[in-house]
């Protein structure tokens, strides 16, 4: 999404927390003076410039930030037939069918409703950041990016289309065969054994925080979440 933080309207927040979540009374008070009553400067050197005020937005860098804009943010699924996944600012969207063309004009309809909800809430999609993929079919084996075409529009610009894609820190391939994300924590932990050949005669303590701080955390990190991803797209 394009500046999703910053353009957040708080008087359309404010409605959701009466009308979505049931927060009213002191609560919504609360919300309300923290989001409020905020201003900004620019300071260059020794030169700072006039107070300005904010409208828009959630503190970024805080702690409600963040939860801010995922309460924010809860309602977009049903504007749609996608299965939605949210995580902050980006958006995974999901839709099936047996017919590539009837698939194709389900996508773009639903791209609309999406869009038209996103409108609504201020807000609009990155269409530069915003790309496609069409995975294997798991029944016939036949890779639908690679012998089907397929146009997906967005704000009336084409999105463009990839065999590969990185959500969350993970590369999810057409194929569904995790080879492209193996790959690419291969070159990271190739990386890291040089530096633990060029130190190797540091104490074993030292090696053992090395092997947690630059091995281990790329080798555990997303393990759960692909097999999750996995199954979504084979379910589909």
């Amino acid at each position: 999404m394009s500046k999703a933080f910053d353009t957040v309207n708080r008087n359309i927040l404010v409605d959701k927390f009466y009308h979505n979540l049931g927060i009213r009374g002191i609560p919504l008070q609360l919300f309300r003076s923290y989001l409020s009553n905020r201003k900004q400067f620019v300071k260059l050197e020794n030169v700072q410039s006039g107070l300005i005020d904010i409208s828009n937005g959630v503190p970024q860098r805080s702690v409600l930030g963040p939860l801010l804009f995922i309460m924010y943010m809860n309602d977009l699924p049903k504007s749609s037939a996608f299965y939605t996944v949210l995580y902050a600012d980006d958006i995974y969207l999901c839709l099936s069918h047996k017919n590539l063309d009837n698939l194709q004009h389900m996508v773009n309809v639903e791209l609309i409703q999406v869009d038209n909800w996103l409108r609504s809430n201020k807000l609009s999609f990155n269409s530069s950041k915003s790309i496609f993929m069409l995975p294997k079919s798991v029944k016939n084996n036949s890779n639908l990016s690679e012998t089907c075409s397929c146009q997906i529009k967005i704000n009336d610009s084409d999105c463009q289309r990839t065999t590969c894609a990185k959500y969350l820190g993970g590369l999810i391939d057409s194929s569904l065969d995790w080879s492209s994300h193996v790959q690419y924590i291969k070159s990271k932990l190739v990386r890291a054994l040089y530096l633990f050949y060029k130190i190797r005669n540091v104490s074993v303590d030292v090696l053992k925080m090395l092997c947690f701080s630059l091995v281990h955390c790329h080798l555990k990190y997303c393990i759960f979440h692909g097999a999750q991803l996995q199954i979504l797209f084979c379910n589909h």
